[in-house]
């Protein structure tokens, strides 16, 4: 079924059709295909794009876990999301602590010493 979208994502970056473009990219992305992610914020001006990341960040939030969520959340260097979602799975910290170290060592520790006990 994606390779069928993604074929009419083709069509549509062929004909222009950027409103039908942004749509089929939303629903890839919400399928973990987190290239559409990259492509989706082209669509957008600069002055659009932060509407359209908070509707993302939201519809994952309420969805469910996710590598392209915790990619996302890396590329737009939200953070306190990134710490968020963390505390939800500790597991993950052992994976996305490089990226919390800096600004959240503290929380870090804490949700470090958490998961091992």
């Amino acid at each position: 079924m994606n390779e069928w979208k993604r074929s009419r994502y083709q069509a549509y970056e062929l004909l222009n059709d950027v409103a039908n473009q942004r749509e089929l990219a939303y629903d890839l992305l919400f399928q973990q295909d987190y290239d559409y992610f990259l492509k989706l914020k082209e669509l957008y001006q600069p002055e659009e794009w932060d509407d359209v990341l908070d509707k993302i960040i939201k519809d994952f939030d309420s969805s469910y876990q996710s590598s392209v969520y915790e990619k996302i959340l890396i590329e737009e260097n939200l953070t306190s999301k990134l710490l968020e979602y963390c505390q939800r799975h500790p597991s993950y910290i052992t994976d996305l602590y490089p990226q919390l170290t800096g600004e959240f060592s503290e929380e870090v520790d804490a949700l470090f010493k958490d998961y091992i006990e």
